[in-house]
C-alpha cells in the first residue's frame, strides 16, 4: 500500500468543501471524516474507483497523490493542469 498526500490545493478544497456543507447543516465533521476514511482505501486499491471520482488523485512511484477535492457537477475539469504527464 502507498502512502496517500494531499497536494495543497486538495486540502484548501476540502476546507472550503467542509465550510459550504457546515453552512447549510452543521455537522461538516462528519464529510471530513469520510474522506479521511476513503483515503486508505484509495491507497490500497486505487484501480477500483470510477475514473470521475470526486476525489481526483494520481498514482506516483513514491505515493498516491490528491489532486483535487472536486465537486462532481461544478467546473469539470478545473483541476487537469494539475496533472504532469
Amino acid at each position: 500500500m502507498k502512502p496517500v498526500r494531499l497536494a495543497p490545493e486538495a486540502v484548501s478544497e476540502l476546507a472550503e468543501a467542509a465550510a459550504w456543507y457546515e453552512s447549510r447543516e452543521p455537522g461538516a465533521s462528519r464529510f471530513i471524516e469520510e474522506v479521511e476514511q476513503v483515503l486508505p482505501t484509495i491507497g490500497a486499491r486505487r484501480r477500483s474507483f470510477a475514473r470521475l471520482f470526486a476525489l481526483v488523485f494520481t498514482e506516483l512511484d513514491a505515493e498516491v497523490r490528491i489532486l483535487a477535492i472536486a465537486h462532481a457537477k461544478r467546473r469539470p475539469g478545473y483541476w487537469l493542469y494539475r496533472v504532469r504527464h
